[in-house]
């Protein structure tokens, strides 16, 4: 039961600190639209369901941390023009993968 708490713990410490990351990538990119801020955000886009739906979705009835802003987010990654076409899909098909 430790273990299962720690690794929990672990892996919410870790989504949390790829959470603010993404937070400050955004931000970033709002005030800098430079092709090295939109490589950067699209490195912290979540890269599977499972990461993208705690952070952005309900997980178990509680909002993920961005929820709330997760249009400006997810439009945000449609809208990267200075990065490649193939990284952007490949990224969003690994992310339905497993989808619901």
């Amino acid at each position: 039961m430790k273990t299962l708490l720690l690794l929990l713990s672990t892996v919410l410490l870790f989504q949390g600190s790829n959470t603010q990351k993404l937070e400050s990538s955004f931000n970033n990119l709002k005030r800098a639209d430079t092709k090295e801020n939109q490589i950067l955000y699209l490195n912290l886009f979540p890269s599977d369901f499972r990461t993208f739906e705690s952070i952005f979705g309900y997980v178990e009835d509680k909002p993920g941390p961005l929820y709330e802003e997760s249009f400006d987010y997810i439009s945000r990654f449609f809208a990267l023009d200075k990065v490649s076409k193939k990284e952007k899909i490949n990224k969003a098909i690994k992310i339905g993968i497993n989808g619901k």
